[in-house]
């Protein structure tokens, strides 16, 4: 805890302070600077001094917001470091009080947590982790039976990536497959790199980026109890060898287009018989190794998790529910679908009838993007041919027109 940086000698004597810049604060403290800077705005934003004769204000301001326990502990624990950064011994006892500050709110989540219990209604939509890895060996049994079924293909997949590492958000569904020796170029994709027959997954931009930048995440290389790497490793490797494609997860009724979250929550459904989505998979991962796995995971463990799934363990254990309420499947009932019981045409059809307003609404939206692309072709040729001479200022943002030398791109 961070507490500890104070009342630890030896990690006070570490701190570094009298600094000026911000630089050496972590992104998501980062963040919360800037977000205090546009509060507050400072003579000189130049440096984070201003936050010394500030910090009464700052308290108060933190004390009324309308934030979760987990974001107001964050905020609290900024300042800390912050100050501490300014001047270690000035503002060692201000910066206790704000430890001790979030030190309390996270034993009121920890209480909170320990009495949570999921509703009726939830139960219907929780699944219990082992039944998820009773499912994975099943869809994987079934796979290797036949390999050429896209079906069980996916489903072995999704379950095995979200049982045997810690569950990412949606941004599988997006994830390209990439071959070099060197990190990808491109960073306005994520990644599974493969490199020397080894995986890892390269997260450029989710919902976390802005707050906390990329991540390269290690799979072949890390085994422990809650990161499988090289069962994940084998299994990877004989999907891509059944089934030749780009993205990670692929639609059934084309291997070149990423697979869609309506599908995935499809195959999801199909295989448990329940409305289960991703954010599922991940609350049955967290409860299961925060809460029954034995022996109890120590703070770095559950530091390293939160490091995969792109999240804190303060949202991990502010989302904690017990799943004692939750009915096991039955395993034994849940029958895969066979090569011949899967008709891909009757799934089509079946597939658009009850996903239609989203299917156009997508089909729209590849529309108008192409749309904006040809106009601006048309727009750069008319100005480099000299049919237009100069565009408007309103022109050149909506299109992000550049002119380098004497041509437009």
């Amino acid at each position: 805890m961070s507490i500890q940086l104070i009342d630890n000698n030896e990690k006070f004597d570490k701190i570094k302070t009298n600094l000026r810049s911000d630089k050496n604060l972590k992104p998501i403290n980062k963040n919360i600077y800037k977000k205090l800077l546009s509060v507050f705005k400072p003579d000189k934003q130049n440096n984070i001094l201003w936050i010394g004769p500030a910090k009464d204000k700052i308290y108060d301001y933190i004390k009324k917001l309308d934030l979760s326990p987990a974001s107001k502990r964050i905020y609290y624990e900024t300042l800390a470091h912050i100050l501490l950064m300014i001047n270690k011994t000035k503002y060692k006892e201000y910066s206790k009080m704000l430890f001790l500050e979030g030190l309390n709110i996270q034993t009121k989540i920890n209480k909170h947590n320990d009495k949570q219990e999921a509703t009726e209604a939830e139960t219907n939509k929780l699944i219990r982790f082992n039944d998820l890895v009773k499912l994975r060996q099943l869809y994987l049994t079934e796979f290797n039976k036949d390999e050429s079924n896209i079906k069980n293909n996916m489903i072995s997949l999704i379950l095995s990536l979200n049982t045997l590492l810690p569950p990412l958000r949606l941004d599988w569904l997006k994830m390209k497959l990439y071959k070099g020796k060197d990190e990808p170029k491109n960073k306005k994709h994520n990644y599974l790199w493969l490199n020397n027959d080894k995986y890892k997954i390269i997260i450029n931009t989710d919902k976390m980026s802005n707050k906390k930048g990329g991540s390269i995440l290690d799979i072949t290389d890390i085994n422990n109890d809650y990161i499988k790497g090289h069962e994940i490793t084998k299994i990877l490797n004989e999907s891509f060898k059944a089934l030749k494609r780009t993205y990670v997860l692929v639609q059934l009724t084309d291997k070149k287009l990423n697979m869609e979250p309506s599908t995935y929550n499809y195959l999801l459904e199909e295989a448990t018989r329940r409305q289960i989505t991703n954010n599922i998979l991940r609350k049955s991962y967290i409860n299961y190794y925060y809460n029954e796995f034995k022996p109890k995971l120590n703070l770095e463990a559950k530091k390293q998790i939160s490091t995969y799934m792109r999240n804190t363990t303060g949202t991990a254990e502010q989302n904690y529910i017990k799943l004692t309420k939750v009915k096991p499947l039955k395993i034994s009932e849940l029958k895969p679908e066979s090569k011949t019981e899967f008709n891909i045409k009757t799934w089509s059809k079946e597939y658009y009838e009850n996903n239609k307003d989203e299917i156009k609404n997508k089909r729209k939206e590849r529309h108008d993007k192409n749309k904006l692309s040809e106009n601006k072709q048309k727009i750069i040729r008319n100005l480099n041919n000299g049919t237009t001479k100069n565009p408007t200022k309103t022109t050149i943002k909506k299109y992000n027109l550049v002119k380098i030398g004497d041509k437009w791109r």
